[in-house]
């Protein structure tokens, strides 16, 4: 019986936290349905947990298309991780309803997606002054040194828990003795 319940309580340390749970959109400039004003637009979506930064691929896409419903891209997709948060930036100028779709890798390596819209106004006239496009080549190479090792040190814990797995099933396994058996 204490094997079992030692087995048991090994598996649920290992397994319990990271198995219920998977990251998700906590927050979002601009809103959902939100009515923002003509200009460049710093677009930020904040995660339950920091992203993975996968260097030398597109972990993390946000793409603005509209208006609607010509649905043409206004950007090129780069966005920047930082953390839990990924950023892009747009300018527009012609009024209507935009669509913001989204994609990142979060830190439980399950690609997580969505969508959602807003509408521009133009209420000042604002004439396009020209912004700068993200490159995707550097979009992520600003993440410091110390975010990357920490992915390094998520794998390797993943590795350590497997042997700890094994060995709870082991004993929890484990034929036992019952009373009144000869040896």
């Amino acid at each position: 019986m204490k094997r079992s319940l030692l087995a048991l309580l090994l598996f649920s340390l290992v397994l319990g936290p990271g198995a219920a749970a998977h990251d998700s959109l906590v927050g979002q400039f601009p809103a959902e349905n939100q009515v923002l004003e003509a200009g460049i637009i710093d677009l930020k979506l904040d995660f339950s947990a920091d992203l993975l930064n996968l260097e030398g691929s597109n972990a993390a896409e946000i793409v603005i298309t509209g208006p609607l419903p010509e649905q043409t891209m206004q950007n090129n997709g780069c966005a920047n991780i930082a953390g839990r948060q990924v950023s892009a930036r747009v300018e527009l100028t012609e009024p209507g309803n935009y669509q913001v779709g989204w994609r990142v890798v979060s830190e439980d390596g399950h690609p997580i997606s969505g969508s959602y819209q807003f509408e521009l106004v133009n209420t000042t006239n604002y004439q396009a002054v020209g912004v700068e496009q993200l490159d995707c080549a550097g979009a992520n190479s600003g993440q410091a040194i110390a975010e990357q090792n920490q992915d390094s040190i998520n794998y390797l814990l993943l590795w350590i828990s497997i042997p700890l797995i094994g060995l709870g099933l082991l004993l929890f396994l484990w034929p036992r003795k019952r009373s009144g058996e000869k040896q």
